[in-house]
């Protein structure tokens, strides 16, 4: 699930699975649902951090902010951040991805 091989060329390329898409944006900054939908296609934000935490042990900081709509009304979105302790644990986890990811020929 998370390497889908595409063939383009005669070399197979590896997708970048979205929970390491998710965790570099995270380990440079924060994310909140819309911005990870927009910013990575991530539509499932909340389930991504419970997978990295519950499977990974990554920690997050988590905090509420309120989000206007286009429709003008405003709701309150979870902003997510790599915890500092777990900062060494998710560029691990991403560098391992990069470096495991096939070269273009």
């Amino acid at each position: 699930m998370d390497r889908t091989p595409n063939q383009e060329g005669g070399h197979i390329k590896m997708r970048t699975p979205l929970k390491i898409l998710v965790l570099d944006r995270l380990i440079n900054g924060s994310l909140n649902r819309v911005e990870a939908s927009i910013q990575v296609g991530d539509t499932a934000l909340n389930s991504t951090i419970s997978a990295l935490h519950n499977i990974h042990g990554i920690e997050f900081l988590k905090w509420k902010e309120p989000y206007r709509h286009r429709r003008g009304e405003t709701i309150m979105l979870t902003r997510y951040q790599v915890n500092e302790r777990s900062f060494a644990s998710a560029y691990r986890m991403v560098s391992q991805y990069k470096i495991e990811k096939p070269s273009k020929a």
